[in-house]
Order: C-alpha cells, then sequence, then structure tokens
C-alpha cells in the first residue's frame, strides 16, 4: 500500500490498506488496525475526499487514544485538522493543530512539533494573520534545521516567501522562494518544486513582468501535472487565468478560471476555491457580464477565507452600484469595509487589503481617508502589477458612480507611481 501510494497510484494504495485493515482487525491487532485507518484517512485526503478522510482519522485518533499511542494521536489529530483547513473549517482546524502541538511537545517529538507549527502558520495565514504566521514558520524552519530535515525546511523557507509576499516585501519573498526551490530540486521533490515555481510566478506578476510570470506558471503546471499533483494544478491554472485578465485577455482568463474551479471543485479545495470565484467574479465584472459576476462573488462569501471575503464585498458592492441597487450596495461595501479593517487590524501592513479599504472608503464618500490609506498602501508595495490592479478598481467605480468626489485625484496618484 504504501509503495503503491508512493508512485501515486491511491486507488491502488488504498485496496491494500483495505485488505490488511480486515486483517488488523480478524487478528484484534489494534495498533495495526489504527496505522491501516490512519493510511486510508491519508489515501482519502490526497484523493480531496475529505470527509471520508476525517471519518477514518477519526476512528484512527480512538484508537490511539484507547492504547495510549500519544506520538501517533497528535499526527491523526494533525491529519483532522488538516482536512478541516481544506474544508474552510479553519477555528476547527486550529483546535486540532494546537491539540497535535501540545501532545508533540510533551513527547518531544521534533518533527511533530515543526510540522503542526507550520500547519498554523498556515491557518493563521487563511484567517489574514500575516504577522502571526512568520513566527509559527520561523519555529519550524529552525527544528527542520536541527533534525537535518531538508524537505521541511524548504517548505518552511517557501511559506515564509507567502507571507512576505502576502506582506508586498517582494525582494526578500523571492529570496525565500529561490531557497526553498533550490532544496526541492536537490532532494528530487518535484511536486514541491512546481508550487514554489508557481509562487515566484506570482511574485513577477505582482511586478508587472508578466513574461516572466508565465515562464514560471508553465514549469509549474508541467511539474503539477506530470506529478498527478491536483493541488498544484488549480493554483497554476488560476494564477494564469489571473495574468490573462490582468493582460485583457477576457475569454482566455475564463478559460483557465473554470479549469481550475472544476478540479478544485473535485478535490474539495475550499481554499483554492475561493481565490477562482473571487477571480472568476472580477473578471465577469470587468466585463459587464453582472449577473455572473454576481453569482461568483455571492459565492465566494459563503466560505470563510477572510483575505478573499473583504475583496468580495468591496467589489460585489460597486456591481450592487452600477445595477442601480444603492442600499444593498452600500450594505456590501460597509461589510468589505469592516472585514478588511479587522484583518488590518491584526497586520497593518498587507497591501491588497489596504488598497481595497482605500477603494471601499471612496465608494463610500470618505475620499481623504481613501486617499490616506491609498499612501499608506503606495509606501508598502507600489508594484507594476499591483497599482495596475488598483487603477482597474477605480474604473469599475468610476463604472458604477462617475461623478464621486475624490475619484479623479485617487487616479491620479496611482497613475503617478505606476510611471
Amino acid at each position: 500500500g504504501n509503495a503503491y501510494g508512493n508512485l501515486g497510484e491511491t486507488h491502488k494504495a488504498i485496496d491494500y490498506y483495505e485488505q490488511a485493515l480486515a486483517i488488523a482487525r480478524e487478528i484484534n491487532d489494534r495498533s495495526e488496525e489504527e496505522y491501516r485507518l490512519g493510511d486510508l484517512g491519508n489515501a482519502c485526503a490526497d484523493l480531496g475526499e475529505k470527509r471520508k478522510a476525517i471519518d477514518y482519522y477519526e476512528q484512527a485518533l480512538a484508537i490511539a487514544r484507547e492504547i495510549g499511542d500519544r506520538r501517533y494521536e497528535g499526527w491523526w489529530l494533525g491529519g483532522l485538522g488538516n482536512a478541516c483547513a481544506d474544508l474552510s473549517e479553519t477555528r476547527k482546524a486550529i483546535d486540532y493543530y494546537e491539540q497535535a502541538l501540545a501532545i508533540a511537545r510533551e513527547i518531544k517529538d521534533r518533527n511533530g512539533e515543526e510540522y503542526r507549527l507550520d500547519d498554523l502558520g498556515n491557518a493563521y495565514g487563511n484567517l489574514g494573520e500575516t504577522r502571526k504566521p512568520i513566527d509559527y514558520y520561523e519555529q519550524a524552519l529552525a527544528i527542520a534545521r536541527e533534525i537535518k530535515d531538508r524537505k521541511g525546511e524548504g517548505i518552511h523557507l517557501g511559506h515564509l516567501g507567502n507571507a512576505y509576499r502576502n506582506l508586498g516585501e517582494t525582494r526578500k519573498a523571492i529570496d525565500y522562494y529561490e531557497q526553498a526551490l533550490a532544496i526541492a530540486r536537490e532532494i528530487k521533490e518535484r511536486s514541491v518544486e512546481g508550487w514554489w515555481l508557481d509562487r515566484l510566478g506570482i511574485v513577477y506578476s505582482n511586478l508587472g513582468e508578466t513574461r516572466k510570470a508565465i515562464d514560471y506558471y508553465e514549469q509549474a503546471l508541467s511539474i503539477a501535472r506530470e506529478a498527478g499533483y491536483k493541488r498544484g494544478e488549480v493554483e497554476t491554472l488560476g494564477n494564469i487565468g489571473y495574468v490573462c485578465f490582468i493582460e485583457e485577455d477576457f475569454n482566455k482568463s475564463v478559460e483557465y478560471f473554470l479549469q481550475a474551479l472544476e478540479i478544485a471543485k473535485n478535490v474539495e479545495d475550499y481554499v483554492q476555491i475561493s481565490y477562482v470565484l473571487l477571480n472568476l467574479a472580477y473578471a465577469f465584472h470587468y466585463h459587464s457580464n453582472l449577473s455572473d459576476a454576481e453569482q461568483y462573488y455571492r459565492e465566494s462569501l459563503k466560505l470563510e477565507y477572510p483575505l478573499d471575503n473583504c475583496q468580495s464585498a468591496v467589489l460585489l458592492g460597486l456591481l450592487l452600484l452600477e445595477k442601480g441597487k444603492s442600499a444593498d450596495a452600500e450594505d456590501s461595501i460597509k461589510r468589505g469595509i469592516s472585514i478588511c479593517r479587522e484583518i488590518l487590524e491584526k497586520t497593518p501592513d498587507l497591501f491588497k487589503q489596504l488598497y481595497k479599504l482605500a477603494l471601499a472608503l471612496l465608494a463610500s464618500g470618505d475620499s481623504q481617508a481613501s486617499l490616506e490609506t491609498y499612501r499608506k498602501a503606495l509606501t508598502i508595495c507600489s508594484a507594476k502589477g499591483v497599482v495596475k490592479l488598483a487603477l482597474i478598481d477605480l474604473n469599475l467605480l468610476e463604472r458604477a458612480a462617475p461623478n464621486i468626489e475624490g475619484l479623479a485625484n485617487a487616479r491620479q496618484m496611482l497613475t503617478d507611481a505606476q510611471t
């Protein structure tokens, strides 16, 4: 089972695990029963069958507690956390991770401690708390280097790159990604190599270097498909769609987004579902297909990802304003402002959320606060691709409310920064 799992033949692995599980139960070997249930949980998680994975992990966890297997109790709690995180149940995931981390520290399982710290960093990142994850990733990185876990070291370096990218510290992000990429190539982890190539593509897209970004994305997509790594394929398809949108190739952008959405739904990757729904809505909105755009914005807002939710709420507000639904528009824009402020209270220098807050304040009639927020956002990140997106947002606002006060000043400020 493990051998076929390592070859990516997950269905074949499951068949062997099920045979092994039947024998373990027949001879009443509780320890083997626990491990095979956990193996089945891991396999189902790899196939995107998160609910089934949770059922197996819960059975494995019950046996681990019954027989006093503390080490694997921690691992199954971590598996439950990962499954809940993928299902957008982030707070529940954090609870599982914290239980698992406490056990790892109690029994001095340094490897378990390392990965639960990294998991907590990812979970808090999904909630928009970018400074908190950096601390978790740095702790995980220190342990990985101490115990010479090269794969883990590369993962934590890459996750630090994600955090600094979100904070607009682009050069620092590139440095971390390149270190992570070098390790992935050294240890011949192809799917992980593709992951960091994809992340380098995002950074260069933000910098406005779209050709370089597409080159990285194409390498990443090829590796993801070669390795059968669906999550990586989803991410890269969505990111290529985003570049096509920025380059104003509407048909191609929607084609990539729809491919990404289909795969993300098949594997129940709710982080990516949220991201793709937001960008699909954005593309339809920009090209005046307001009905489809509204549907996708509302679908994205059903998922608990504040970094996406604040953007969806603000942009939905502009769309409703354009449709003449001023009361609903005001409510949605207020919601966007509230989510943005809640995120920025914890992490004041998230540039994407600052740009959206500035846009929302402008749409709500507070031009002075809007311009001050745009200035702050530009101070943190004035990369060409980022500013271009902010100008696209102003075009959407102008379409909805052409005479709104402060619009010309905001546009001039962004244009000056771009040049």
